[in-house]
């Protein structure tokens, strides 16, 4: 297994994809990016099981609103502070 530039990439696709079928491909870009180049055979196994972020996104909003209809309405207290305001505050953040 041999590092190529992409540029070496990028003149040679059709070789590396051959290489690819065979062994993996590494790819650099600059000093501070590396790529894999691999037979999607030899993908790991949780692979598949990958979302995208929209996806992810829709999950965690699903989540949140069935958390908010389960909770009864807030009650503040003398200070004006409501109970569990924080938490949801927080989730809606990490959103």
């Amino acid at each position: 297994m041999n590092a190529i530039s992409s540029t070496e990439l990028r003149n040679n696709v059709e070789k590396y994809l051959d290489r690819a079928k065979s062994e993996t491909v590494v790819i650099r870009r600059g000093q501070s990016e590396t790529f894999i180049l691999t037979r999607q055979d030899d993908l790991p196994d949780d692979f598949y099981r990958a979302i995208s972020i929209d996806e992810s996104i829709g999950i965690v909003e699903t989540g949140i609103r069935k958390n908010i209809k389960k909770q009864k309405a807030p009650q503040s207290n003398e200070s004006g502070y409501i109970a569990g305001s924080s938490r949801l505050f927080f989730a809606i953040l990490q959103v």
